[in-house]
């Protein structure tokens, strides 16, 4: 027999855990940007983007199957428009984890906060990384 009431219940206390989750993960990234921010003197910073490679239009909105969440990462200047790099592929469920990220030969799932902090330490450490900010803040 379904049992609708605990469904229900179940789907409540989900959304609960997935706000906690979302709340962890950006919580990251406004510590990660911190430092970046201190980092750059305020020029630069990391952000969960859409950025689409496909040239087209077209094959974008056809390949965009997040349906409007960000699709990557991206390390932002100042600016109007910002310039922006692409570092690593970003995709996060709507429960917060496992998000996953993929940047060099990496492809990484990140089941709860622990493991997305290594993970991005892990990324900043990368010369991918480095040429990104370097490009965005003017340094050779």
């Amino acid at each position: 027999m379904n049992d609708f009431k605990e469904a229900l219940g179940l789907g409540l206390q989900a959304a609960d855990r997935a706000t906690m989750a979302r709340a962890e993960i950006e919580a990251i990234f406004l510590e990660l940007n911190a430092a970046l921010e201190a980092a750059t003197a305020g020029r630069a910073s990391i952000k969960r983007t859409n950025l689409p490679s496909i040239a087209s239009p077209t094959a974008r909105a056809l390949a965009n199957v997040e349906h409007g969440r960000p699709t990557a990462l991206a390390v932002f200047g100042g600016g109007d428009p910002p310039p922006r790099r692409e570092i690593a592929k970003w995709r996060q469920p709507t429960g917060g984890f496992p998000c996953t990220l993929v940047w060099e030969e990496r492809n990484v799932q990140c089941d709860d906060a622990e493991a997305l902090r290594a993970e991005l330490i892990d990324l900043l450490r990368s010369p991918t990384v480095g040429y990104a900010i370097k490009s965005i803040v003017g340094v050779d």
